[in-house]
């Protein structure tokens, strides 16, 4: 969500693993990414399969509020000056939405869609996380 709302691909890159554990069913990680864009925009995300609780939840942190979407609850709030809004949601979620768009231009052979160049920015990022937290 965060390539589409900005507009644009990070400028540096940052991953690390926070948390490690192996059981019969294989390898659990935590990890913590870092993306930093052109301008004043920085963006960290916390995903992985050994968290406490599942979480969803997309922040975004502005001077004169914030926007925040839990997509566990399919809830969209904005808070600014001590005030809670919700907005209302509706349709797919958001990740489903951006793959199901995806799958479509290229089934369409259509290089030309956002939801393309978004999807393979999107890989070139994991990329660049997976080579950083294993070397």
């Amino acid at each position: 969500m965060c390539l589409d709302l900005i507009g644009g691909c990070p400028k540096v890159i940052g991953a690390e693993r926070t948390a490690e554990s192996r059981a019969e069913a294989g390898l659990a990680s935590n990890y913590r990414l870092q993306l930093e864009f052109a301008g004043p925009i920085d963006v960290g995300i916390e995903v992985g399969n050994l968290m406490d609780a599942k979480k969803r939840r997309f922040d975004v942190i502005g001077d004169d509020g914030s926007l925040i979407f839990d997509d566990v609850l399919s809830r969209l709030t904005l808070h600014r000056k001590g005030s809670e809004i919700e907005i209302p949601v509706c349709g797919e979620r958001p990740l489903t939405q951006q793959i199901i768009e995806f799958v479509e231009a290229i089934r369409a052979g259509n290089t030309q869609g956002s939801s393309l160049r978004i999807g393979c920015n999107i890989v070139q990022i994991i990329a660049e996380c997976e080579r950083l937290t294993t070397t």
